[in-house]
């Protein structure tokens, strides 16, 4: 296997002003369409804090490296905090991530199968079919791969010393840059560059002093970023809070994630994840993961292959046969690679395989190649079947990418015009109007100032209201985080009793408090009924105070309670329809509406018949004289509050005790 040697040309210089370009139109477009609350909102709602002047780890939690979070908070300080901003600033880094894979690739590849490299690249990125998030693995993408293309330069400048010197140390400041954007990828990427540079020093014969030279240069780039951040986040009081977001509470999640509570179950599962065989993978048959798996298993084959080769050279010759830049790509390769656990995600498989796929390119060039040599037909024979599963895989990938791509054009394409930190993202009709509504629900609750408070489970949710305050550094609810900070909840309580904030929030309800009245359910375009959408239904309550003074009665129903049983009767001539009922216990719990209970101790009627009470919407239609009647059957143990809501709108809660 020969390495394209070659400078870089002007005609290449072409190809990469081409994939730049082309880059940024197509991740600038789609960095435009659809927002996730929850994903988006882990990354926009702490550098929205941090742009407003809060501290970042000691005052708002975030669970990625500090450096991402610092830079948007920067972006949005100088622009104007909307995440469309750090949306696009992502686009921006997708571009020259392009351009860093070109110019490494170009070591071993000639022009037109590196840009085919490239394209392949841009195809099988995941933002055509989900959200193009801002996530700390793009920017750590950027940073590896800045590290990789510095040290490949320090391994081509053998005659100038002093300029070895400034590319292994700048190597080294890249390399701590990539563990401050995402803490695993960083890890592995300064372990097997230091691995790579005793094994170079070793086959080149250099003696100790120039190796622990290299070494320590390398190390001390490492150190300088580490130290700046460090003593940032000890000027400013929040090391312990960086430790246990950042540090502990991935371990955590990782650990439980992973199966990593004993040897067998560890190993086990680190396996199917690095080869994208894991129940989690498998089991998503809705979207490309079940079958999308293969070509994420296809690329870390082919780099395992070439390194097998690469080796096995060595032991004809391991003077002449090293090829230094190649091998370096392989180990960085081999490094990215573990990305795939303990998540293995679609997003998590491209931003781990992108240095892998200009080798599989180089891979299947040099087999065309040695399928015209003499080999033995079973040897040819696997190479064509491996060479057409391969391409079959990367056909429907880019196929479904491309079908999806066009779907998400077509159907998102109306421009969120409210709240303002959405605005100027493409969305769909649907959520478009929820958006609207939601935005007018805010403005007529927090009109004055008089409950301005926002709080909730959806953090992007959370910066709807400019005014709103954060009950404490962590201000929803995530796995594992009540262990490291068991004084959430009761931080949750103590504001929600003082400040009598209003509550939107997303993703379930791990409270509903004593006088609230849940004012507005959102269910998703996805989902008709909340029999089916409990966990990814948007609730708005409004304390019943505050409902109170904009709604002061409601006319024309007569709501009676006698011990165990509740009533409502329409006196009015117009039809009115019950749409749900909401029950939930006096103290603060769990429970957010009649999915969560037990159907069999609850009776519902109507004009003394009854009637089955299904979960999610009852649309009872009530003419002039009807009367719908609620009884629980059975001991109460604390007092429940039911909630009728009638025509959409109106509210109404009735005690309930027996």
């Amino acid at each position: 296997m020969r390495v394209n040697r070659d400078s870089f040309s002007i005609s290449g210089k072409y190809h990469v002003l081409f994939l730049f370009v082309i880059t940024l139109i197509i991740t600038g477009y789609f960095s435009m369409i659809e927002f996730n609350s929850w994903h988006d909102g882990l990354i926009f709602k702490p550098a929205f804090d941090v742009a407003k002047g809060k501290t970042l780890y000691r005052d708002v939690y975030y669970l990625y490296g500090a450096l991402t979070a610092l830079l948007h908070a920067v972006t949005l300080k100088i622009i104007t905090p909307k995440l469309i901003y750090i949306r696009l600033l992502t686009s921006l880094f997708y571009g020259f991530i392009v351009v860093l894979l070109w110019v490494i690739w170009s070591r071993f590849l000639p022009n037109i199968l590196n840009t085919l490299a490239c394209l392949i690249w841009i195809a099988l990125a995941p933002y055509y079919y989900l959200p193009l998030y801002p996530w700390s693995s793009v920017y750590s993408l950027f940073t590896q791969l800045s590290a990789l293309y510095l040290a490949i330069l320090y391994l081509e400048s053998k005659q100038n010393i002093q300029k070895q010197a400034i590319l292994i140390f700048m190597a080294g400041i890249f390399t701590s840059l990539t563990f401050w954007f995402r803490q695993p990828v960083g890890i592995f990427l300064i372990i097997v560059m230091m691995i790579f540079f005793v094994f170079d020093c070793y086959l080149k014969k250099y003696n100790y002093k120039d190796c622990l030279k290299t070494l320590s240069l390398f190390l001390i780039g490492n150190v300088i970023p580490t130290v700046i951040i460090l003593g940032y986040l000890f000027a400013n009081d929040a090391i312990k809070d960086w430790w246990l977001q950042s540090i502990y509470h991935n371990y955590l999640m990782a650990k439980a994630t992973g199966n990593s509570y004993n040897m067998t179950a560890w190993i086990k599962t680190l396996i199917n994840s690095l080869f994208a065989v894991s129940d989690y993978v498998c089991s998503l048959s809705s979207s490309p993961n079940s079958y999308d798996r293969f070509i994420w298993v296809f690329f870390p084959v082919i780099t395992l292959f070439v390194l097998a080769n690469e080796l096995s050279l060595l032991k004809r010759d391991p003077y002449k046969m090293y090829n230094d830049k190649l091998f370096l790509i392989l180990i960085v390769c081999l490094s990215s690679w573990m990305q795939y656990y303990p998540v293995p995600s679609i997003d998590h498989f491209y931003w781990a395989a992108t240095p892998m796929i200009g080798l599989s390119v180089y891979f299947f060039s040099d087999y065309i190649n040695k399928l015209y040599y003499k080999v033995n037909s079973a040897t040819k024979g696997f190479r064509i079947l491996f060479a057409l599963l391969f391409f079959i895989s990367l056909f429907q990938s880019v196929y479904f990418r491309v079908i999806s791509g066009i779907e998400n054009i077509k159907t998102k394409c109306v421009t969120i015009t409210v709240p303002d930190v959405l605005k100027y993202m493409k969305t769909t009709t649907f959520t478009f109007k929820q958006l609207q509504e939601i935005d007018s629900l805010l403005k007529i609750y927090s009109k004055g100032g008089e409950h301005p408070y926002l709080t909730g489970v959806d953090q992007i949710g959370n910066t709807f209201v400019r005014n709103n305050v954060n009950y404490f550094k962590v201000y929803f609810k995530l796995f594992f985080l009540d262990d490291i900070y068991p004084q959430r909840t009761q931080k949750l309580y103590e504001f929600i009793r003082e400040k009598k904030p209003i509550i939107y929030t997303s993703g379930g309800v791990e409270f509903i408090a004593d006088g609230y009245c849940p004012k507005r359910r959102f269910v998703p375009e996805h989902y008709p009924t909340i029999a089916y959408a409990a966990a990814d239904t948007d609730y708005f309550f409004v304390p019943t105070e505050v409902l109170n003074k904009k709604i002061l009665e409601i006319q024309g129903y007569e709501i009676k309670a006698d011990n165990n049983k509740i009533f409502i009767k329409n006196l009015d001539d117009d039809e009115v329809i019950v749409n749900s009922i909401y029950i939930r216990y006096n103290e603060i719990s769990s429970g957010i509406s009649s999915v969560y209970l037990d159907q069999t101790k609850l009776t519902l009627t109507l004009n003394n018949n009854l009637i089955p009470f299904n979960m999610g919407d009852l649309n009872l239609k009530l003419s002039k004289g009807d009367i719908v009647g609620l009884q629980y059957v059975g001991q109460i143990g604390n007092p429940l509050n039911i909630t009728f809501c009638i025509n959409s709108n109106y509210y109404s809660s009735v005690k309930l005790s027996h």
